[in-house]
């Protein structure tokens, strides 16, 4: 921690407690204790679900046999004690094999300490959870106290002199208060994050999750993580699509084509300032009419079979997972195309430029000067000539 408070540097005006280095190292291990929760969590789910399935097979066994000895003889027309007895000892046999594998595998055992290592993984969570909220309530406040001092300032009037005198000292004398007293709580929640000894409780944790995990479980489960925030962000893709308001919408379109038949209709030669308040509202109105529709292209995208996996996701296990993947190639396709774009515009930019000896930049110069005498514009370098020296 000792490391967190020597690279913070108090004495800047903009310091950022909620992006200190102590906050985005706590933000890293809040995922991956959050993301260890989970996993303990869809563990335990299915422990759980283990169990109960047991449990209940058990009964229906119990009952079955109760019920055949109670109706043997109005189920069985002839050897009904044989019959009654044969399936007596089936589902014996079954509860006694079943009880047995149970116990052997210590299912119940397992799901009770994963349930502990469970609450173990809360509890560092909320530790956490805690000390995140608190430093974004420092700056909330750090960021509100400085906003109403330079927005509250009186400057003192020298009348004599008809001008107007800033508080330099103490100005500043002032701003090294408000950042020395917010500093100090930062201070302070960094000194209990050490006196809880949450490190240990992280260590210890961990060791105990990696002891109980083998990694390929992990991997699995992750794999569940990621499956479930794309369900995620299906609800609220639709959640939003269907909140969304339409009239809204449909009055910024209006606007949009108002506003362009406006520039294309009008002579705006002498008044600029209005045509770039026209093209501000269209941006801005662009802008908020896509915020408006949430206009998702990961959910939504073109991609038809990518549409009909998502409509049938909520109900079908196996096109949830479809939609993931096509979801992911089709960003991991928009990736890739930007990167050609970006390379393709890079190799042609250095195709074009020229190495030229530096001593012949006076001569170059001079030459455009001659050739563009007549007009008014200074002749500049041309942005695909490079001089350098020969002899580098």
């Amino acid at each position: 921690m000792e490391s967190c408070k020597t690279k913070d540097n108090p004495k800047d005006s903009n310091f950022d407690f909620k992006n200190s280095e102590f906050s985005k190292t706590l933000a890293k291990k809040h995922k991956v204790v959050k993301d260890k929760r989970i996993i303990l969590f869809m563990k335990h789910v299915y422990l759980k679900n283990v169990v109960n399935i047991f449990q209940v097979s058990i009964i229906i066994a119990s009952t079955i046999i109760t019920f055949v000895g109670s109706m043997k003889p109005h189920i069985f027309s002839t050897n009904r004690e044989t019959q009654a007895q044969i399936i007596s000892i089936c589902f014996s046999t079954y509860i006694a094999i079943a009880t047995a594998i149970f116990k052997f595998l210590k299912i119940d055992d397992r799901k009770e300490e994963i349930y502990k290592m469970l609450q173990m993984f809360n509890d560092v969570e909320t530790i956490i959870n805690k000390k995140l909220k608190k430093m974004s309530i420092i700056q909330s406040q750090f960021r509100d106290e400085f906003s109403y001092y330079h927005k509250h300032k009186i400057p003192v009037e020298d009348i004599s002199k008809n001008v107007i005198i800033q508080p330099g000292q103490d100005d500043e004398e002032e701003k090294r208060k408000i950042i020395q007293k917010y500093y100090k709580q930062y201070s302070d929640v960094i000194t209990f994050y050490e006196q809880e000894d949450v490190e240990d409780k992280i260590l210890e944790a961990k060791k105990q999750f990696h002891t109980m995990f083998s990694y390929n479980e992990i991997i699995y489960y992750r794999g569940k993580i990621v499956e479930s925030m794309l369900l995620e962000k299906v609800h609220v893709g639709n959640r939003s699509i269907l909140e969304a308001p339409m009239d809204e919408y449909k009055d910024n379109i209006n606007y949009i084509e108002m506003y362009e038949t406006t520039l294309e209709t009008n002579d705006f030669a002498d008044i600029s300032n209005d045509i770039q308040h026209i093209e501000f509202e269209i941006k801005r109105l662009k802008e908020h009419t896509k915020h408006i529709y949430n206009e998702d292209e990961f959910l939504y995208g073109s991609s038809w079979c990518n549409n009909i996996c998502l409509y049938f996701s909520l109900s079908c296990h196996f096109c949830l997972v479809m939609n993931l993947y096509l979801s992911l190639a089709m960003k991991r396709s928009k990736f890739r195309s930007l990167k050609r774009k970006y390379d393709r515009e890079y190799v042609d930019k250095e195709d074009q430029l020229r190495f030229l000896c530096c001593k012949f930049k006076a001569f170059d110069q001079l030459v455009r000067w001659c050739t563009c005498k007549e007009t008014t514009d200074v002749p500049e370098d041309p942005p695909n000539i490079v001089y350098c020296c020969c002899e580098c």
